[in-house]
């Protein structure tokens, strides 16, 4: 059982590792076509389509969140939103995980707060700020899944000194 659980840990090991440096490679192979591609465009026009792409490969490799409502039972008509918005938090927390990202959320009177406790990607993010749109692009995209109207902020990020990436939902 030990050699079992040690194979299991060693094998999710690197998948996230093989997961770390696909998104890594993905990321430079996109700056690097977008920069000829996108060179008049103003860095908040360069945000905006940087964050329109990684969300549409969001779309097509990421699990769908709705695979996850049916296993649970919930049904956007019939349940509860608070089960729902409850649901997609597991989800997203899930979702982060399984690419090292380790997560938690709080909730206060403002809203929820979601904090990545680590970044993989420390070191490329505080040398290529655009980076953390990968992030980003994953809560903001993977909220509209869920059909729960949200607003979403990033409040600070690791890559900034911060010791945690912050996003707030309302």
């Amino acid at each position: 059982n030990i050699k079992m659980a040690l194979y299991k840990h060693s094998s999710e090991q690197k998948k996230i590792e093989s997961i770390k440096k696909r998104v890594l490679t993905d990321f430079y192979d996109l700056i690097q076509k977008s920069i000829s591609d996108y060179a008049d465009y103003s860095d908040e026009d360069l945000k905006d389509t940087l964050l329109d792409i990684f969300s549409k490969r969001l779309e097509e490799e990421l699990p769908s969140f709705d695979a996850r409502m049916a296993e649970l039972g919930l049904d956007y008509e019939k349940d509860d939103i608070e089960d729902i918005f409850e649901a997609y938090l597991n989800y997203l927390s899930d979702l982060l995980l399984s690419v090292g990202i380790r997560s938690k959320t709080d909730y206060d009177e403002n809203g929820y707060r979601i904090e990545f406790l680590n970044c993989p990607w420390k070191e490329e993010a505080e040398k290529k700020p655009m980076f953390c749109l990968n992030c980003l692009a994953t809560i903001n995209h993977s909220l509209k899944w869920t059909d729960i109207e949200a607003r979403m902020d990033r409040k600070n990020t690791i890559a900034e000194g911060n010791p945690v990436c912050i996003f707030k939902l309302y």
